[in-house]
């Protein structure tokens, strides 16, 4: 039960930070004639920039709010 969740997890995380990537560049070589002509193919991201800067700053938050539970749980909960 436990792996198909983690498979879903794994997936949508791979999505995630596959979208953080820069744009792509391709280069493919046309012959015409005698010529041979080299093209550029440039795509952009899937997210614009400030989608990115949006989820890398919750992910910051989300992080930080998680490590602080997590040591208030093991460093302060215990001492009283």
């Amino acid at each position: 039960m436990a792996l198909p969740r983690t498979l879903f997890y794994f997936a949508f995380a791979t999505l995630v930070v596959s979208s953080f990537f820069t744009d792509v560049e391709a280069k493919r070589k046309v012959l015409q004639g005698r010529k041979t002509v080299t093209r550029e193919y440039y795509t952009q991201s899937i997210l614009p920039p400030w989608a990115k800067i949006l989820l890398i700053g919750l992910g910051i938050i989300f992080g930080a709010a998680l490590l602080y539970f997590i040591l208030w749980k093991f460093l302060v909960y215990d001492l009283q």
